[in-house]
């Protein structure tokens, strides 16, 4: 890489940053597609084995969503008591978060 002290040097392109974590396909597979390639193959499934899906669904909805979304509450209320006491914030402030 040369460098170059002229006001006439041309500018370096900037790199676009990524708008996705793992990839498109990846993102979009795990924040929801995935469901256009479930949900067809359980109109297939059996109506005798209903019950067990639907209790593998709601298993499996506890053991996935439910940690995501206590860790997310932990990060959006932290520090909740302080707030809702008021200790170093205004009262406006802590009349919102009552």
């Amino acid at each position: 890489m040369a460098l170059h002290l002229s006001a006439d040097a041309p500018v370096p392109a900037r790199a676009v940053p990524q708008k996705y974590l793992f990839g498109p396909v990846a993102d979009f597979l795990m924040l929801g597609g995935s469901a256009f390639l479930i949900l067809p193959v359980l109109f297939f499934v059996p109506l005798k084995y209903e019950g067990f899906v639907g209790a593998t669904m709601l298993l499996m909805a506890h053991l996935i969503n439910h940690p995501h979304f206590a860790h997310s509450y932990q990060l959006f209320y932290r520090n909740f008591g302080r707030k809702v006491r008021g200790d170093g914030y205004d009262k406006n402030l802590q009349i919102r978060y009552i």
